[in-house]
């Protein structure tokens, strides 16, 4: 049954469909990511911060209180989390500085 023409056929047919849709939604993640990131330059305030990441569709974010403000990492589960931004807000709410981690 495994060795039929037909069966390979269809196995390598299903499993070039999986790896291709999987490489489309890992590059979405990846730019909706990049693409996001690059929108925070320094004094940006932090609800303006938020309301562009609530606009993400493949990411989400988690926020956290450090000694000097806030820092928020985006990413997505898509591409496991490969692709971080992290946003640094200071004491005053604005962006002190935003990039890419990978």
């Amino acid at each position: 049954m495994f060795s039929s023409p037909r069966f390979r056929l269809a196995f390598s047919i299903l499993l070039f469909l999986i790896i291709g849709t999987t490489a489309v939604y890992w590059n979405e993640a990846k730019k909706e990511v990049t693409y996001l990131c690059g929108n925070f330059k320094e004094g940006i305030t932090q609800s303006s911060v938020l309301r562009q990441l609530d606009t993400a569709n493949l990411s989400s974010y988690r926020t956290a209180y450090t000694p000097t403000g806030k820092r928020i990492e985006f990413d997505s589960i898509l591409n496991a989390g490969f692709y971080r931004c992290i946003i640094e807000i200071n004491a005053e709410g604005n962006v002190k500085g935003a990039g890419i981690e990978q």
